[in-house]
């Protein structure tokens, strides 16, 4: 099997000859060809060869598109920054009052220069080996609202001025959906999405159920119908909502918090995705101890329609070694 059959045989829950092996190597990548995060986000080249040359090396079944870039909130008007050796991350948000939301101008992604950036990126991926699948960060409504308005003042909002978080939600996703149409035709074989801002430890069920659940099942659902497939990243606590999570349709769950055995037998239908520890156990751990945990994984979803990952993004510093176990666990 070619890495990209494995991985969409997974996703379907069909036998594959192994687990796939999916680890978030963005930083690692970076770091390893001695390139700064900035110069990698600033020249596509050097991310991409940094992708190609550490899945070359290593073996995986995976080349990751860059994340953190918003390009929604991006071209709503926040202002965002790239520091020499982190994230990027917005320094103004251009909603400094919730009200200011019935006079945005209409989002278009394409306008933004980081929406053909991204594509770009998406695009020599692909093009360097079609049996590598590559994998495309991008963002939900609600996740996009915190850029546009931050976070903070947005949980505020919800309480406070609920119509208003409502009427921003709605605006959202159409521009979602053509970044997410704009990656699949770049050449993104599926697409990757955090939610970390809507999980059980920072927000309840009833406004999850009110202010994310109806506008992201709106954009999955509309992606699965176009034959797009979605790994939902569930960041963090996610068990009092992942009922109302299986309505949105994602085609697979990447685990943080959550129990993969009791997860595999409640919700059978879907793909799940990680979960070996990214700090404790792929940064700071042996790679004997990646080994067990990662075979323990594949032992508690019975093997089927699975990806082997980390439970997130790898930090830069991973060693190699690890990562090896990693792969060496799925064979």
């Amino acid at each position: 099997m070619t890495s990209k059959e494995r991985v969409l045989q997974a996703v379907k829950g069909l036998p594959c000859d192994r687990v796939p092996v999916l680890p978030l190597t963005r930083a690692v990548g970076v770091r390893a060809k001695g390139y700064r995060l900035s110069d990698a986000i600033a020249d596509p080249a050097l991310y991409v060869h940094s992708q190609i040359d550490l899945q070359k090396e290593l073996g995986y079944d995976a080349l990751w598109g860059l994340s953190g870039i918003d390009v929604a909130a991006c071209a709503a008007g926040s202002e965002m920054v790239i520091p020499e050796d982190n994230p990027p991350h917005f320094v103004k948000h251009v909603l400094s009052d919730i009200g200011q939301v019935h006079g945005l101008a209409a989002i278009n992604p394409e306008a933004s220069p980081w929406f053909a950036g991204l594509c770009r990126i998406v695009s020599m991926l692909s093009g360097n080996n079609r049996e590598i699948p590559v994998v495309a960060p991008f963002r939900l409504p609600f996740m996009t609202a915190t850029d546009i308005r931050g976070a903070s003042d947005l949980y505020r909002d919800l309480l406070r001025r609920p119509e208003e978080v409502l009427f921003l939600m709605e605006l959202l996703v159409e521009p979602v959906l053509r970044l997410a149409r704009g990656l699949r035709e770049a050449g993104a074989d599926l697409l990757w999405t955090p939610v970390p801002s809507a999980n059980q430890d920072v927000m309840s069920r009833k406004s999850y159920e009110r202010f994310v659940h109806p506008y992201h099942k709106r954009v999955l659902h509309k992606l699965r119908e176009e034959g797009i497939t979605v790994i939902l990243h569930l960041c963090g606590n996610w068990g009092d909502r992942l009922d109302l999570v299986s309505r949105e349709e994602a085609a697979v769950w990447h685990l943080d918090k959550e129990d993969l055995a009791l997860v595999r037998n409640t919700y059978p239908e879907v793909a799940l995705m990680g979960k070996v520890q990214t700090v404790k156990t792929l940064l700071l751990s042996t790679p004997e101890d990646v080994l067990e945990e990662a075979r323990n994984n594949i032992l508690d979803v019975q093997g089927r329609g699975f990806l082997l990952s980390g439970d997130c993004g790898l930090p830069p510093g991973t060693p190699l070694e690890n990562l090896r176990a990693l792969v060496k666990a799925a064979n």
